[in-house]
């Protein structure tokens, strides 16, 4: 174990949890209960006094900052058991950590916590399928040899040949590129700083699920550490409560234990793997026959359409306009064809380039090392909403709303998006045989009000509650559907993961696995 400093802050905030800490923490205390856990050579400990400390506990968005008293990067599965031991039987609240790019307030009901990163267990290879999962992968292209598939399948063989293992702190960029860099496809996040296994336990959206399925659809098995501290291995064959288990960790997964593996079906590539990212941008009187036309077109299932506003240079005296941003995974000389509907509404701008696949989130702005991906000083409110389809009158007053909202100059950096991902793949999996709970929603709205100031938060909060009262209004369905890795984290567990029998199952499994809540930091599902 490396502790980088056996310094503690004077007094160390006690946990402020439902049941409290079964003895006081002292400075003293807390180091030797540490010492006791006898961690890897290879983990790391850091207490507040450390100057690295303050890294270590950043938020990617600082709008709900937990209280952390020690955190502990772990190098092995045991030292994720540990931990988890530790904090339960010391009733101290537990945050797991990778990226920390998400987006609930939830974390900061962190109080007097332990912080677990498993962020440094990020190997990510290639195997066999049938094969020994510890041994090095055949060569893909060797096996490309063996069989050819045809072009108009796209990539969505029923069989798969190839998995993709990834530790438990593997980020999505290294998912792309080494899919990509071994001729292979599976289902992946859109933004490349995000945790793979926090973004599965959710569901895990992206531009390839018309394919193959949100990212959840495709996970093959999971290494996981439950409540106990037991080191499960779950998967489709799994018995018993386990079989319960494997359903409930495939989209309200996070409330169930710490993904130490996670393994992944792959597809062997059809093409190159190149993309057209085109942006069109449109004036604010072609709103209603824009709607129109993205309601009806046809979606291959490897188009995807981010479909919002940008203001306008001078936001006081002019309309927002609206932005279509377009990535297309059939090539380039399918889609000018596929676009013609679009131009024919006369964009004022266009931009196209063409990009491999693994470049596709550095050309739509969400690559690492950019903007989106940098934390820490931006403030990021988030308010989402599943919709059915888009309302052209529900649409239209979120134009307007999103116009008098950038009229305030904090709050210019703030953006509104419908998300239209394709549908093929993810409609034809059968919704009840995962957690996963809003399979029969379309699109994903959402509105990020952006700011750096932080006494504007009561503002924000009160803007984006509006905002998602308005996106909810054009949903097409009663009740408020939130994709929980979108969730600001004041909606509610039946919003994030159902609700009738939906939520009656998750609730009993969460009595079961674990009942004194060690996993409620991330929109828990809490058991009376």
């Amino acid at each position: 174990m490396r502790s980088l400093t056996f310094l503690l802050l004077p007094h160390l905030p006690l946990a402020l949890s439902t049941s409290p800490p079964t003895t006081p923490f002292t400075s003293s205390s807390l180091l030797g209960d540490i010492n006791s856990l006898r961690l890897s050579p290879n983990a790391t400990v850091l207490f507040p006094t450390d100057p690295l400390f303050p890294v270590a506990v950043a938020r990617w968005d600082p709008w709900s900052i937990p209280s952390i008293i020690v955190s502990i990067e772990a190098a092995t599965v045991r030292d994720v058991q540990q931990v988890v031991n530790y904090v339960r039987r010391k009733k101290l609240p537990l945050l797991v950590r990778n990226t920390s790019h998400g987006f609930t307030a939830t974390v900061a009901g962190v109080r007097g916590g332990v912080q677990l990163s498993v962020g440094g267990m990020d190997e990510v290879r290639v195997v066999k399928r049938g094969g020994k999962k510890g041994s090095e992968s055949e060569s893909v292209s060797e096996s490309k040899k063996e069989e050819e598939i045809e072009k108009k399948d796209k990539g969505k063989e029923k069989e798969t040949k190839y998995s993709i293992i990834l530790g438990g702190g593997a980020k999505n960029a290294q998912l792309v590129e080494t899919m990509f860099q071994a001729g292979l496809r599976t289902s992946t996040g859109g933004c490349d700083c995000v945790g793979v296994a926090g973004l599965a336990l959710g569901g895990g959206h992206g531009k390839l699920q018309g394919l193959y399925g949100v990212v959840s659809d495709v996970i093959e098995e999971v290494e996981m550490v439950t409540a106990d501290g037991k080191v499960r291995v779950i998967n489709e064959r799994s018995k018993g409560e386990e079989k319960d288990l494997w359903w409930a960790i495939r989209g309200a997964g996070h409330n169930f234990g710490v993904v130490t593996k996670m393994t992944l079906k792959a597809w062997e590539k059809v093409d190159d793997d190149m993309w057209v990212d085109a942006t069109y941008l449109y004036e604010p009187s072609k709103l209603p026959d824009l709607i129109t036309l993205l309601n009806t077109l046809p979606q291959p299932p490897t188009l995807t359409i981010f479909f919002g506003f940008l203001p306008s240079t001078s936001p006081q005296t002019q309309p927002p306009s609206i932005r279509l941003s377009l990535q297309y995974g059939g090539g380039p000389t399918n889609f000018p064809a596929l676009m013609e509907p679009f131009l024919s509404l006369r964009p004022f701008s266009i931009s196209n380039q063409t990009v491999p696949l693994n470049q596709i989130a550095t050309a739509t702005g969400i690559g690492t090392g950019m903007g989106f991906c940098l934390g820490g000083s931006v403030y990021r409110g988030h308010y989402s909403a599943q919709v059915k389809k888009l309302e052209v009158d529900a649409v239209t007053e979120a134009w307007r709303f999103y116009g008098d909202v950038v009229k305030e100059p904090e709050f210019q950096g703030t953006s509104i998006v419908w998300e239209l991902y394709p549908q093929q793949r993810f409609k034809e999996i059968d919704g009840t045989q995962s957690a996963y709970p809003w399979r029969e929603m379309d699109i994903i709205s959402l509105f990020m009000i952006n700011f750096r100031n932080p006494t504007l938060q009561p503002r924000a909060q009160q803007l984006g509650e509006a905002a998602r009262e308005i996106l909810h209004r054009g949903s097409g369905v009663p009740d408020l559907r939130v994709y929980v890795n979108y969730a600001q984290g004041d909606e509610g567990q039946e919003v994030w993961y159902g609700r009738g029998w939906r939520a009656d199952k998750v609730s009993a499994l969460k009595g079961r696995w674990d009942p004194e809540g060690v996993f409620n930091a991330y929109n828990p599902i809490l058991v009376d």
